[in-house]
């Protein structure tokens, strides 16, 4: 098996520093931004109790993106996003998910709210909408405000965020047009160092739509919105040294864009299926898993998959070459402020995850859960999640899916199961407990009928057996006498210690249920819809001025 690429040795960073987050300098500067959002809200829309966060809010939420969040979907531009010169729905988009990552969920929602009055107020004020014309911030604060929306544990949210998925989708679409066009052209000519980064923000903006599109899928069985025809012959987003880097002259700049060789969308893709292994950046290598997670969510929707061996083929192929291509990943040299097990880049970590979940859906298909999580209740999850056994055959096909979620598990259990308790929700994306999902509950299920099967286990199902029983060998985990039950609940009640995003806080509801299912007795004990005692809001200021 590949392994996940090594950080290069310690390189000079005079160019590709650490990346520091944008803030707002002083009272002043946050009077500017009341201002702009009031220039943006002409029709008073924004509900009355709105208030812009104090100073030292502000730039702690700006802080909390850009340190916690951003660097698991870095299409923002740190070093040119100003917080006086933004748009003001797109800074409250950042400042809602900033809040969220600071446990002040009070300001979280306020920030969230006024964001997308703001932009539905912009797009219905625009006469003769085309998504050709639409700025990026429109895209940008729509895709965060999705984003909050999907995973906050709220049907409505989500509803809403279905409901303008086509919409993204256009802009993109547009936008995406409107690049080309530009590109064209310059005949070939290179870009500017700030033409660049304007093209790049770009490309990065539409290839973060895609991959947020591909978790909606994930977790909702929901039909992808934007397909990968639309991108074809676009760049791949290149490093982050690069999108970073920080150049005195036009001259270094040429110096830096001729050196680096960043492939298209589609010479990727053509390569991964061909069996050729590539070079490309870490988020480029997210994308790419995306793109074939999404192909193989085609396939198994298709009425011919079961006859389709040859295309089954290739997609086992892909991925495997995909694996292969983590070793000549382009190494980033940009400091990133994270504590997680992952020894490159955080976008590879979140690469691997999505690795492991595709791998997985190739031999079970889990389309029931995904189907009832939508509305988000507990009970009824753990419930299609117990319905599920039959989906989880015995054979040596499945022994390689239950690598991977052994795979999965063992990343927190070599850590620590605590100590990833109570890290993971702040250091680690939201896309590892929404990938651990089918792996998790396929493993808790094949464990589940090695304990009842009349059939005894196999040798090689007894030693994964034994392999995943030694990870649980520790008396801090309180080990039971049924595995299946174990590993369910262990996953729970690591996914809803510390909760950022509310759905992570169903998921462990919902897997402790399934663990009672599984060792065969009912809790009375009412599930508390109740926040944990982390998501305590830390209020607002009622003396502060700022009421809108």
């Amino acid at each position: 098996m590949a392994s996940t690429p090594q950080l290069s040795p310690i390189q000079p960073r005079s160019e590709a520093a650490a990346m520091r987050a944008p803030q707002v300098a002083g009272d002043e500067e946050r009077n500017i931004i009341l201002d702009n959002i009031r220039g943006h809200d002409s029709e008073r829309a924004i509900p009355e109790g709105f208030r812009l966060p104090p100073l030292a809010s502000l730039n702690r939420f700006l802080s909390t993106y850009f340190s916690l969040f951003h660097h698991h979907l870095p299409f923002l531009h740190p070093s040119t996003f100003k917080p006086t010169q933004v748009s003001p729905p797109l800074l409250l988009a950042v400042l809602s998910i900033g809040a969220l990552y600071a446990f002040d969920q009070d300001h979280a929602y306020m920030m969230h709210i006024g964001s997308k009055v703001l932009v539905n107020q912009f797009l219905q004020n625009k006469e003769n909408f085309s998504s050709r014309k639409c700025p990026l911030w429109t895209m940008q604060s729509s895709l965060l405000n999705m984003i909050f929306a999907s995973w906050s544990r709220n049907p409505k949210g989500l509803k809403w965020a279905c409901s303008i998925k086509s919409l993204l989708a256009n802009m993109v679409a547009g936008n995406r047009y409107e690049l080309k066009q530009r590109t064209d052209t310059r005949e070939g000519a290179a870009p500017t160092r700030s033409k660049w980064v304007e093209d790049e923000g770009c490309r990065r903006t539409y290839y973060a739509v895609y991959i947020f599109f591909g978790l909606l899928t994930l977790t909702y069985n929901h039909t992808p919105a934007i397909s990968f025809n639309e991108f074809e012959d676009l760049q791949l987003p290149s490093t982050e040294a690069m999108w970073n880097l920080n150049v005195s002259d036009e001259a270094t700049w040429k110096e830096h864009l001729k050196a680096a060789d960043i492939p298209s969308f589609m010479e990727a893709h053509d390569n991964l299926f061909q069996g050729e292994s590539l070079r490309y950046s870490a988020f480029a290598t997210r994308v790419m898993i995306n793109a074939l997670f999404l192909e193989i969510w085609y396939h198994k929707r298709s009425p011919e998959a079961l006859q389709d061996m040859v295309l089954e083929f290739k997609l086992r192929l892909a991925l495997e070459t995909w694996e292969k291509s983590l070793d000549l990943c382009e190494p980033e040299i940009v400091s990133v402020p994270l504590n997680a097990p992952h020894k490159g880049h955080p976008l590879i970590f979140n690469a691997m995850a999505l690795f492991r979940n595709a791998k997985a859906r190739l031999e079970v298909d889990l389309k029931s859960i995904q189907e009832v999580l939508r509305y988000h209740d507990s009970y009824e999850v753990a419930a299609a999640m117990s319905n599920a056994r039959d989906k989880v055959k015995r054979s040596s096909e499945m022994i390689k899916v239950i690598q991977e979620c052994y795979n999965c598990i063992e990343t927190a259990a070599v850590q620590g199961i605590r100590w990833v308790a109570r890290t993971s929700a702040t250091n680690w994306s939201i896309e590892h407990p929404l990938c651990g999902l089918d792996l998790m509950v396929i493993l808790s299920l094949w464990l589940y009928r090695l304990e009842n099967d009349e059939e005894p286990p196999t040798e090689e199902e007894l030693v994964m057996q034994n392999k995943i029983r030694a990870l649980f060998d520790d008396d801090s985990v309180g080990y039971s006498s049924k595995l299946s039950s174990t590993v369910a609940r262990v996953w729970g009640s690591m996914l809803d210690e510390v909760v950022v995003w509310g759905i992570t806080k169903l998921m462990g509801d919902s897997f402790r249920l399934h663990s009672q299912a599984l060792v065969g007795y009912e809790d009375d004990m009412e599930v508390s819809d109740v926040s944990t005692p982390s998501m305590i809001s830390q209020g607002m200021d009622d003396a502060d001025d700022s009421v809108y």
